[in-house]
């Protein structure tokens, strides 16, 4: 969500405003410490223009991949079949 979100130029305060979503929450939500609401994606994925399938977490990477990085978008999955930027 983080590479997205600076992408589109966009500050957490930003998205927070345009989201509803409190910017310590979405703080969590790229740093992987908190899983976010289908309500939630939803409202994140229509800000970012993205489809909500294709917006991701470093949790639920890291819950699915088992990546022990504490999800940090700048590190990429350890497991060698994977190799995801997350």
């Amino acid at each position: 969500m983080k590479i997205e979100r600076v992408i589109k130029g966009l500050t957490q305060y930003d998205l927070a405003a345009a989201t509803g979503i409190p910017q310590s929450k979405l703080s969590l939500l790229e740093n992987g410490y908190a899983t976010p609401s289908e309500k939630e994606r939803k409202a994140i994925a229509a800000v970012l223009d993205m489809n909500v399938d294709e917006l991701t977490f470093p949790k639920d990477h890291k819950d699915s991949c088992g990546d022990s990085s504490k999800g940090t978008v700048e590190k990429a999955c350890k497991r060698e079949s994977c190799g995801e930027q997350v």
